[in-house]
């Protein structure tokens, strides 16, 4: 799949070096930087551990020399972890509203799991000041600047479903956040929603399709 996606890209590339076009910006992962952990500024080393961090790695080096030559911007977003109206049915607050609501204890692997989860309407946003204000490129990180535990993510589905489910009493581990500050400074964007906000907006929309 990896590989598939790479070749799409790239062919999709290929054709917009033929337009006019002033800027590229595309949608990268905040697996790019790998295993660490704590907060992660975007003059951090690349330490991709997964194929599909060095697929992301390997697009971005063909895009920068691409775009480079041709006179064009690049934006290349590290985007870190998404929820909210859109995302697969086997990503965490499908699977957990799913259980809820058939009155199932959800099958929760890594409670103690953290990350920096940002919703998916400030991930548009963002991109969307990357692709709007004047003279911008370079390396840009999108989160939500704060570090959640999975636990948490639960919960705030529990209440949102009326359910009185609840992890409590586990050990955190400490994961990667993002740094925001240069998207602060460059584009004036930051996040709008709150993770509660964006939990409730999630499970409005799940039920809509699966009440």
């Amino acid at each position: 799949m990896c590989d598939q996606n790479v070749h799409i890209s790239l062919e999709l590339l290929s054709e917009l070096l033929k337009t006019s076009i002033k800027r590229i910006v595309v949608a990268g992962s905040g697996f790019e930087y790998g295993s660490e952990h704590g907060e992660l500024f975007e003059s951090l080393k690349d330490n991709a551990n997964s194929d599909y961090a060095k697929a992301k790695l390997d697009l971005f080096s063909e895009f920068d020399r691409s775009c480079s030559g041709a006179n064009i911007e690049l934006v290349w977003s590290r985007i870190f972890c998404s929820f909210g109206p859109g995302k697969p049915a086997s990503s965490l607050l499908p699977v957990v509203y799913r259980a809820l609501a058939n009155k199932e204890v959800p099958l929760v692997k890594t409670p103690g799991g953290t990350q920096d989860f940002v919703f998916v309407n400030d991930v548009a946003s963002a991109l969307f000041k990357l692709a709007t204000t004047k003279s911008v490129s370079g390396l840009f990180n999108i989160g939500s600047g704060c570090l959640t535990s999975v636990a948490q993510i639960v919960n705030l589905i529990a209440e949102s479903c009326d359910s009185d489910f609840r992890i409590e009493n586990i050990e955190y581990m400490r994961g990667p956040w993002a740094s925001i500050e240069k998207i602060k400074k460059v584009t004036g964007w930051e996040p709008r929603y709150t993770l509660e906000q964006g939990v409730k907006e999630s499970i409005k929309e799940l039920k809509k399709v699966a009440p």
